[in-house]
Parts: structure tokens; sequence; C-alpha cells
């Protein structure tokens, strides 16, 4: 077998593995947001989306991205294990540091989400959520950067499933109440799967103090936190956003807004997240061979096009039948924006593939420019969207904003490192893609008694080229034996 179907088939393998997963874990997220939906309502998800944001954007600051810049450094076979117990130590040190930032920030919380100071005892608890999921965080990493995909999907699935038996059933009781609990039970349910899983690969065994922890891993720590600014500015945007919504229309847009992101992130994005885990380790370690990273970008951007557009044609014609499924009719006003926003998914799938170079190569200065410029841009552009066209403005200003992305990471990597990373038969490739996304869009403004089956024909078209063009880089029945 040539090395560049070798490759294609590792990256089919990692996405058939994390994507079966995935499927299961998209069951348990169906199960538990249809249930929130009728148990807590708009209103309900837009509190709980905004303390799971507070959660994220605490976690995202007092942990420095160790979990990120760890996978970098458990990935290189030098000193593996002894890189994996600094980061657990480190992971600690860190978890504890954002139980105490949540306590001293908890008025001022309080009064942002509730407009009063005096819920901030409650907020105080978010702490502990904070400290499980960067622990969590540490293990998934040791997992990533070891390659124990199976076991990494495994603990996944399996906490996705014991988060939801140990909460749904208390919010039928305590509705709303039950948001701050079911956060922090959550994440605990988390730590404990990921734990069960790498205690079996015996990375705990050798002991290191803090202090040695913190001597080693200054390099983890440098450039965890350069990573830290490029998860905490999406946060941070999307946060501030809720927070505007909210006092602009009240808090049950802000649920509408976070319907959008768990569907875009979840049922739309769910091939990024199955495929990062694979891709970015694998990236890491042939960083310093130009050729031969350039030959794996335009792998991954060929392989998640080809599977992303059935999934966007899917979202595009049956996005309201969808919300109503995964959630209820109260929410159907977010398909004025998914319509939209599931085209930038496409330039997604290729800026994601090229963006990763930045950080495997830990090319600090592009990736802190590029981060804090494109979320600028982002926030922005969702801003004045909401503001121009309500729902459907920010659809068109998501759509927009991922063209403008892809432009960006493509011209700035090919200038910074003197890659050619597409031919011309990958970029003809693409343009057909994306005009059939662009039929798809147009079938939608027909009638309501045509467009369905146009639609539908469409969809079925796609998938047949998506197995053709697949099967044309791998053979699948092979695939499919292993």
């Amino acid at each position: 077998m040539s090395e560049e179907k070798s490759t294609y088939k590792r990256i089919l393998l990692a996405t058939s593995i994390f994507g079966s997963m995935q499927f299961v874990n998209l069951f348990f997220s169906f199960v538990k947001h249809k249930l929130l939906s009728i148990f807590i309502g708009a209103e309900g998800y837009g509190i709980f989306g905004m303390l799971n944001s507070i959660v994220d954007l605490i976690k995202s600051i007092s942990g420095l991205s160790i979990d990120n810049s760890a996978v970098k450094a458990i990935a290189s076979e030098e000193n593996s294990d002894f890189n994996a117990q600094v980061v657990l130590k480190l992971s600690l040190l860190t978890g504890l540091l954002g139980c105490l930032v949540t306590v001293l920030i908890s008025p001022i919380i309080s009064k942002y989400l509730y407009f009063t100071y005096d819920y901030w005892y409650l907020i105080v608890f978010l702490g502990l959520a904070v400290f499980f999921k960067q622990i969590a965080s540490a293990f998934n990493a040791i997992l990533q950067g070891k390659s124990f995909f199976k076991k990494l999907a495994k603990s996944n699935l399996i906490a996705n499933g014991l988060g939801l038996v140990f909460t749904i059933p208390f919010f039928y009781f305590f509705k709303k109440d039950f948001i701050i609990p079911a956060i922090i039970i959550t994440a605990l349910v988390n730590m404990v799967v990921c734990w069960f899983f790498v205690k079996k690969i015996q990375v705990l065994n050798t002991f290191l103090s803090f202090k040695e922890a913190i001597s080693k891993g200054k390099e983890i720590i440098y450039f965890g936190s350069l990573l830290m600014m490029m998860s905490f500015l999406p946060l941070l945007v999307n946060y501030t956003l809720q927070i505007l919504i909210n006092k602009q229309d009240g808090i049950e847009n802000v649920g509408l807004f976070n319907v959008a992101n768990i569907i875009l992130n979840t049922y739309v994005g769910f091939l990024f997240n199955a495929m990062s885990l694979e891709y970015y380790p694998r990236l890491v370690s042939l960083e310093k061979d130009n050729s031969k990273v350039a030959i794996t970008v335009k792998q991954q951007a060929i392989v998640t096009t080809l599977l992303i557009v059935p999934v966007v044609i899917f979202f595009i014609g049956f996005g309201e039948f969808i919300i109503q499924f995964l959630f209820s009719k109260e929410f159907l006003e977010v398909n004025q924006l998914l319509q939209w926003a599931v085209i930038g998914m496409f330039f997604k799938a290729i800026s994601f593939s090229i963006g990763y170079l930045f950080i495997a190569k830990a090319d600090s200065k592009v990736f802190m420019k590029t981060s804090l410029g494109f979320n600028i841009l982002y926030f922005l552009m969702l801003y004045f969207g909401y503001q121009i066209g309500h729902f459907k403005g920010m659809g068109i200003a998501i759509a927009i904003y991922f063209f403008l992305h892809l432009t960006g990471v493509f011209l700035i990597a090919k200038k910074r490192y003197q890659m050619v990373f597409f031919e011309k038969k990958d970029i003809v490739l693409f343009v057909s893609q994306f005009l059939t996304l662009l039929v798809a869009l147009f079938i939608m403004r027909l009638s309501p008694q045509i467009h369905l089956y146009l639609i539908a024909i469409l969809l079925v078209l796609s998938i047949g080229y998506t197995f053709y063009e697949i099967n044309k880089l791998v053979v699948l029945k092979d695939l499919f034996k292993k």
C-alpha cells in the first residue's frame, strides 16, 4: 500500500472510531437536550448556557491550556510518561487556582446573570466543576498524546452516558433549580471515568513533587499560556454575545443562541471533534518536515470536506424537522441562523486542517496574532449581524466569517512556511462541493411541496459522491474489514 493511501486509511480509521462513538454520544446528547427543552425551556437553556460558558472561561484562564500543550509534550516518545506526570501535577494546581478564582468573582457573576449579588453563594459551587474539568482534561490529554484513541473514545462515551443518567431524572423534579448541581455532577463523572482509563495505562506510578513539576514543566506552561489565548478568546466572545443578547432581548433569546451553538458544535461539528483527536498528534510528529506536513494538511482537508458536505445539506434541507426532533417548536426560530451558518462549516473544514499547523509548529507569533484578530472579527460580525438581521443575520455572518478565516489562514500559512497545500484537482473538488451547497440553498427557496423532494435527491447524490471519492482514496471494503 502506498504511503498516501496508508495515510488516508489512518485518517478514515480514526474518524470511524471516533465517529461511531460520536453517533452514540449524539444519541445521549439528543436525549439530554430533548428532555431539557421540556423541563427547563428556552429561559432555562439561557441560564444553563451562560453558566457553562462561565465555567469554561474560568477553566481556560486558570488552566493555561496545559491540557492542550500537554498533547505535544506527551506525543513525543522521549520522556512521555514523565511529561504525563508533570501535566497531572500542574493540572491539580491550576484546578485549585480555578476554584479560588470562581470564589473571588462569584458576586460579579451573580450580578451579571441574575441582576443581583444575592446568589453569589450558588456560583461558588461552580468552582468544583472547574476543578473536575481541569483534571479530566489532563487525563484526556494523556490518552490523546499516547494515541490511545479507542480508550479516549470509550471514556467520553461512558462519561456522557453516566452524566445523562445521574442528572436528567433530577431535572424532572427540580427544573431550573438543578442547573448548577447538574454542571458539577457532569464534570465529576467525566473526571472519574477518565481517571479509570488513564489508571490502566500505568503512568501514575512515578512520584513527582509539585515543585519538580513546575520546574520541569516550564515549557508546557509557556506553550499552554500561549494556547490559552486561543481557547479563551472564543469563550469570551461567546459569553459577551450572550450578555449583549440578554440585555437587549432577554434570557430566552440567549437560550435560542445557545441551542444554535449546540447544534453547530455537537450535531454538525461532530466530525471536527472526531478528527482533531488523531490529526493534531499526527501533525506534531511531522512538524519538522514541511513537505509531509503540506501533504497531511491536504489529505485532512479533502477527507473532512467530503464528509461534511452531506451533513451540511441535511441540515439545510431538514433544519426545522431536526430542531423540533432534537428540542421542540419553541426553538424553531434557530433555523434562521442554522440554515446559513452550516455553510460556514464547509469553509471551516478546510481552515480547520490548515489552522492546526500553527499549533503543531508552536508558532506563537502567528497563532497569537491570528487568534486575536479573527476573534475580534468574529465578535464584530456576529454582533452587527444580530443587530441588522437578528438570528438570520447572525447565520449569514458566521458563513462569511469562516470564508474570511479560510482565506486568511491559507495565505498566512502559504507565505510563512512556503508550502503548496492544494493541487488544481483539489481546488476543483472544493469548488464543486461548494456549488452543491449553493444548489441546496437555492432549492430551499422553492415551494415547500417541491423543495423537500429535491433536497432529498441532492442529499442522496452527495452521499453517493462522497463514497465514490473516498473509495478512490482508500478501498472502503478493506477499511470496513479493518
